[in-house]
Formats: C-alpha cells, structure tokens, sequence
C-alpha cells in the first residue's frame, strides 16, 4: 500500500485512541457519531477469539475503532466501493493492523453467497434510507453510502443470516424510526433481537437511532435498555458520551 496515492480532498484525523489514526475522503462520506456508537456497543459484548465481519466498512472506522477495544481481533471488513475500500486497505495498513483486519472490496450478498455460516459477529452501519425517500446526492458513491441503492435492509439482513454461525450475533445501528421494520425482518431471516438501545439527540427529544443486538436462531427475550442521551442542553456532551470515549481510551 505504499504506492496509495493521497488526494487534496484527503484527510488526517486523529482517533485519540492508542495513537491510531483514518485517512477520510472529505468529498465522500465521512464518518459520524453512529460508528462511534456502534463500534463501542459491539466491542462490549465481541470476544477475543470471533472470527468477525464489518460490512458496508467505508473507510473502516468501526474496525478501528474496535480493533483498538479488543484484542486478537481476526475482522473481515467489506465495502462495495472501489475508491472507497482502497482508502481501507491504506488505513489498515497506515496504522499496521493488516494482520487482524483484512479489506475486501466486494458486494455484501455476494460475500455471503461465498462465506456461509463463517462468522462469529458482525457489525454494520448499512444506508438508513430506502430508495425514494430524502435527498438523493448526485454522487453515486454517496447516494450509495446513504441510500438502499445496491442493498435494501432485508437482503443486509438475509446476508447477515448466511453470514452467522449458529448463535452467532450481529450488531447494527440504524434510524429509529425504522425500529420495527428492522426487528421483524431480523425475526423473518431468524435473527433474534436481543439487546436495543434507542439513541436520543438530548434529554426529552424523540430517539433517532437505535443500536441492536441480534442472535442466530435463539429464542425470544428482547432487553431494552437505558436510552442513551448525546447532548446536554448547552450542547456539550453527556456523561454517557463522555463514558464511552473513556472506555475507548482506558488501555492507552
């Protein structure tokens, strides 16, 4: 990867986490709060030993980011996009964790159809809005990243199933709004949701995401667990938020 070219849209940022670092292309998408989110959530519950999945992987954040909370992680990490999965395989390899994290540029359900029953976990920050509704960006890799252009939430979540090993789990962050949409087409490819968390912009405001925590073929018992609450009044972060940057940082 040393023959990556950088481009003047790219840019350094710093992930405050055992001095790793991401390269992200700032005319792209670029990642927000919901990876943050996601990647602490599944790192909680991941194991040492899973052979796991990223999809819809971007510039690999959330493998990063849970590279950084467990140890001997052994992650596959998916992204459609050409330009896209290049940029990373180089954040792989900028921080030197191509050993644990490998980057294969391929579309989901292909990968599925290739890799039954193979993973342990997997994790995934997919595009919130079906084709049809919101704002639709004239650039295909955004319109991509955002929207159910070339994956719709049933065909992640089928993939997901052909993906999982039995009692195999997946973790997903995803708009509130689509809650029970989600639920019961985990439900229709045998994936039980077990754990959810609704994510509220501040104290009082309705949630707009939600992370969940599905398992293969078990049974019924869902938690729901404390919201979780971004932003105070003043617009500074709660003791929630503040938690979980510390929770990334404690092995530093």
């Amino acid at each position: 990867m040393d023959n990556f070219i950088l481009k003047p849209t790219h840019r350094l940022d710093d992930l405050q986490n055992k001095n790793m670092k991401i390269w992200q292309d700032t005319s792209e998408f670029c990642f927000g709060m919901d990876a943050v989110l996601l990647a602490d959530f599944a790192a909680s519950k991941m194991k040492n030993k899973d052979v796991s999945a990223d999809l819809c992987t971007g510039n690999g954040i959330i493998p990063l980011l849970i590279y950084a909370r467990v140890n001997k992680l052994d992650m596959t990490a998916v992204e459609i996009n050409p330009e896209t999965a290049e940029l990373a395989k180089y954040n792989m390899h900028y921080n030197g964790v191509e050993e644990s994290i490998n980057v294969v540029c391929d579309d989901v359900k292909r990968f599925a159809r290739n890799n039954l029953n193979k993973f342990d976990a997997i994790t995934v920050n997919p595009p919130y809005i079906p084709i049809g509704h919101g704002f639709t960006s004239q650039k295909s890799s955004v319109s991509t990243a955002r929207h159910e252009v070339e994956l719709t939430l049933e065909e992640l979540l089928h993939s997901c199933c052909m993906l999982l090993k039995d009692k195999g789990r997946m973790f997903m962050v995803h708009r509130a709004h689509r809650a029970a949409e989600a639920i019961a087409l985990m439900q229709r490819h045998r994936i039980e949701a077990k754990t959810i968390t609704f994510i509220h912009p501040k104290k009082g405001e309705e949630a707009n995401l939600f992370l969940v925590e599905g398992v293969k073929n078990a049974g019924h018992w869902l938690k729901v667990t404390e919201p979780l609450i971004v932003y105070n009044d003043d617009g500074s972060y709660t003791d929630m938020i503040h938690e979980i940057y510390k929770r990334g940082h404690k092995d530093e």
